[in-house]
């Protein structure tokens, strides 16, 4: 997604750049993001499946200890911690202390 940008900025930069270099530049810049976006829609359409399965078994409460699943967990127990300490936190030396007592109430998975 930066590349356009990136290109923007190195075009409008050569201002003693001819029309037709200008214009080799722009259809190069299309061609790199376009055959940049086809590689990344295979790979995201993948990684994105996965997510989905993760979010669905999480959801549903029969695997809770996916890797998107910890992540919402994580995510669940910080939430949880700020709450009760909002302006001094737990502090670092706290935390697993505090997932301990949430995995104890069946908040967090012992895994997480």
């Amino acid at each position: 997604l930066f590349l356009p940008v990136l290109g923007l900025v190195f075009l409008l930069a050569k201002r003693d750049w001819s029309a037709k270099k200008r214009l080799v530049f722009v259809v190069s810049m299309a061609v790199l993001v376009g055959v940049s976006a086809a590689a990344f829609m295979h790979i995201k359409q993948s990684r994105w499946g996965q997510v989905s399965d993760d979010v669905d078994l999480y959801a549903s409460k029969t695997q809770r200890d996916t890797s998107v699943g910890i992540r919402i967990q994580l995510w669940h127990a910080s939430w949880l911690m700020f709450k009760k300490s909002p302006l001094v936190g737990v502090g670092v030396s706290n935390f697993r202390h505090e997932l301990v007592e949430l995995a104890k109430q069946d908040i967090v998975t012992p895994l997480v």
